[in-house]
């Protein structure tokens, strides 16, 4: 089976025996991430915890997307699977923040669930007018939530709404990866880092989709669906491996990406570590770190602490809170690692 980048689990009524057909299909594909769309799936809780814990084990890693309404259930169904990579993407449609958003999302932050996302979706020039808007609004919260601004995550996007979302950022980063199945890249907003998601380049896209009634690759793909009870190992991997019909990349720049590798103890330190650890260096303080990056605290914290098990060395030190005040710092191994970084990007001027 090739790599699969994004599995979404969409439009899927749990009734009958379609749990053993969706259990069929995920025990042939391991996804770099998967997608479920919690407004989509009609069936009762019991039957959605089942699919949830079944996508949760066929996956590095699980995003439940959900609207304001579904907020208080989502975080339940996450408590329950117990899997500390569970992100919980919080949509708010046309980038209008409803009040009730905060509250909820401070019951999921004080259940212990942090690795929550907000979805800015737009869908027009209205929309994007409003995203300054909700990013200062969110800067005032008392707890970290993490920000990405991207089209509608089901549907069509116009190219021209993409062009016209790069215009209102202060600083765009370079693409560094895929995200929900988008094309992700760091962007600075009202001095806040956010995560800005755009279509893909079609070659670029290893995506698979499932519904209750067959299996196609996405809505670009504009072809025809497999139907569950046919999707076979080898018709999965030919809808992962062809290429979207349609092109959807912004016509305003070319599709080029530069990745940076910095290795030590022959060990590759990925390129969101390392901003991390260069934010570190600045602030002294790991979670103002991972908050002006928009990255998720505790993930990255793990993230490091696998890093500095294969490598052999800490990267970071410090204290905690007391009545000196506490800090976080590169360690000489962190701080050797951050300037072959910095000396790279210097290099090619970002």
């Amino acid at each position: 089976m090739p790599s699969l980048e994004t599995l979404v689990l969409v439009n899927i009524e749990l009734k009958d025996n379609i749990h053993e057909k969706l259990e069929r299909i995920l025990a042939t594909v391991y996804a770099r991430e998967s997608l479920v769309f919690m407004w989509t799936i009609k069936g009762g809780q019991g039957s959605i915890y089942r699919l949830l814990r079944m996508v949760s084990d066929s996956s590095k890693r699980l995003a439940i997307f959900c609207d304001e309404n579904e907020l208080d259930l989502c975080t339940k169904y996450s408590l329950m699977i117990g899997d500390p990579s569970i992100e919980l993407v919080a949509v708010v449609n046309g980038c209008i923040l409803s009040p009730s958003v905060y509250e909820r999302l401070k019951i999921a932050y004080e259940h212990g669930i942090d690795n929550v996302s907000l979805y800015l979706a737009y869908g027009s020039l209205d929309d994007t007018r409003r995203i300054k808007r909700v990013v200062a609004l969110t800067r005032s919260w008392p707890y970290q939530v993490m920000l990405r601004v991207g089209p509608q995550p089901i549907g069509y996007v116009a190219r021209e709404d993409v062009v016209r979302v790069r215009e209102l950022f202060d600083e765009l980063g370079l693409p560094y990866g895929v995200l929900y199945g988008f094309s992700a890249r760091r962007a600075l907003i009202e001095n806040t880092y956010i995560t800005l998601l755009e279509p893909p380049c079609p070659r670029d896209c290893k995506k698979l989709t499932i519904t209750g009634s067959g299996v196609y690759k996405c809505p670009f793909d504009g072809r025809e669906t497999i139907q569950l009870d046919y999707a076979t190992p080898d018709t999965l991997e030919t809808i992962i491996e062809r290429e979207c019909k349609r092109s959807l990349s912004a016509p305003s720049t070319k599709d080029v990406r530069i990745r940076i590798i910095v290795e030590y103890n022959g060990v590759s330190i990925p390129e969101d570590v390392l901003d991390v650890l260069v934010a570190v260096r600045m602030l002294r303080s790991f979670r103002a770190a991972c908050r002006m990056l928009g990255v998720n605290p505790a993930y990255m914290a793990m993230r490091i602490r696998r890093l500095e098990e294969k490598i052999g060395h800490k990267l970071l030190e410090g204290r905690r809170g007391g009545r000196g005040g506490g800090y976080t710092m590169l360690t000489s191994v962190g701080e050797e690692i951050v300037k072959k970084f910095l000396e790279v990007k210097g290099v090619l001027g970002d």
